[in-house]
């Protein structure tokens, strides 16, 4: 006997509401959409080509990194993470590093999302979700770097 009958028989014994235990039936029964097969571009990446993309997204970065600090910070350009930090860890040894830390997890969590299903971004493209995470990242080095 599979795991979903076992629980469908124990539920069925249940005294619960028809439309509930039809939803559980439905949930242990219905079949899982088949994920689409995975395909790689078999494109060679040479070391000429890697350190050219590497050079776009590291421009990409510094100007992004120089508008949002702009926007975000005065004359420290770490202030809105120390500040945030603060609000958000009050007793943290390190509430600038935990506040970018969240920041951090949030992207990837969304990056993860958007990646794994069939979703397509409506508001910040992957790429750009990506220089974010890897600016976010640069930012957590600067910090702890600043605190030494």
């Amino acid at each position: 006997m599979s795991v979903a009958t076992a629980v469908i028989i124990i539920v069925d014994t249940a005294p619960i509401k028809h439309n509930t235990m039809e939803v559980l039936k439905k949930l242990f029964t219905t079949p899982r959409a088949e994920k689409p097969t995975m395909s790689y571009d078999k494109a060679v990446l040479t070391a000429e080509l890697r350190t050219t993309l590497l050079n776009e997204l590291f421009d990409i970065q510094r100007g992004i990194l120089d508008r949002k600090g702009y926007d975000y910070a005065g004359e420290d350009v770490l202030s809105n993470f120390r500040l945030a930090g603060m609000i958000v860890n009050q007793g943290s040894t390190h509430p600038d590093a935990v506040n970018c830390l969240n920041l951090i997890g949030t992207k990837v969590a969304r990056l993860g999302q958007l990646l794994s299903s069939n979703k397509s971004a409506q508001n910040e493209s992957v790429q750009d979700s990506i220089v974010d995470l890897c600016n976010y990242s640069a930012l957590l080095y600067l910090i702890l770097k600043m605190e030494k």
